[in-house]
């Protein structure tokens, strides 16, 4: 009796490595057959980031050759008299409202960080800046009357939005990084007032950023210089509001 169990044994063994062989052998040739190893695949993704990257800079670099060209245009019809000059000066104080030129005035600064340290038995998604974090101060900073807002260098304008990419924060298509500096022009006294009022902007200054150890820093500047935006102003779906 147990050589016939000893034999059925045998057998099921033999099975098991003749099922995992053909596995084995099927993956190896959809492999081969379609590249799908990681390491090629990694390859590939990694040039064609560099690629996007080189061209998106290209792109950038020529979309600011031609807005010196218009700049250049528009400040010789300010310079003229009648209509065209007065046209000029409207299309500046336009631009300037926004955010398509470079400002100047006091403020404040805010600059909060990822945590340094994660312990090992906790979520690190709790210990670093999200994109919705950024946006719950930035938003109350345009209810306290915000001139102007930019983040680590980045202008906000109307098509501005901040998201998430992974861990990496997106801010007018550019990845933004730890530590997150938020510059704001207005009045000092009311801006700070507000992060200390709104109730998301308190929760997450007075208690979020505390309980997960993240550093947050509230500073008055007397003369902030603010970037213009550099971005694209294209709008894909416009619709007119009626009055």
């Amino acid at each position: 009796m147990s050589g016939v169990k000893l034999g059925q044994w045998h057998l099921s063994l033999a099975a098991i490595f003749l099922i995992l062989g053909i596995l084995l052998s099927t993956s190896f040739y959809a492999q081969k057959k379609w590249d799908v190893t990681p390491g090629p695949r990694k390859k590939k993704l990694i040039e064609f980031i560099k690629s996007q990257d080189r061209q998106r800079e290209k792109i950038e670099y020529d979309l600011q050759k031609l807005r010196a060209e218009v700049d250049g245009f528009q400040k010789k019809a300010v310079a003229t008299e009648g209509e065209m000059g007065s046209f000029g000066k409207e299309i500046d104080a336009l631009k300037e409202l926004a955010g398509l030129t470079e400002t100047k005035g006091e403020g404040i600064e805010v600059i909060i960080s990822d945590a340094e340290d994660v312990p090992s038995n906790k979520d690190p998604n709790n210990y670093i800046v999200h994109d919705y974090d950024l946006q719950i101060i930035i938003n109350a900073l345009w209810r306290a009357g915000a001139e102007a807002v930019s983040l680590n260098g980045q202008r906000f304008v109307s098509t501005t939005a901040i998201r998430c990419a992974g861990s990496t924060v997106m801010c007018n298509s550019e990845p933004l990084g730890s530590p997150y500096v938020i510059e704001a022009i207005g009045e000092p006294d009311a801006l700070i007032e507000i992060l200390d009022d709104d109730p998301d902007s308190k929760q997450l200054i007075q208690v979020y950023a505390k309980a997960y150890d993240m550093p947050i820093n509230v500073s008055k500047i007397e003369e902030l210089d603010m970037p213009a935006y550099e971005g694209s102003l294209r709008f894909d779906n416009v619709t007119v509001v009626a009055e």
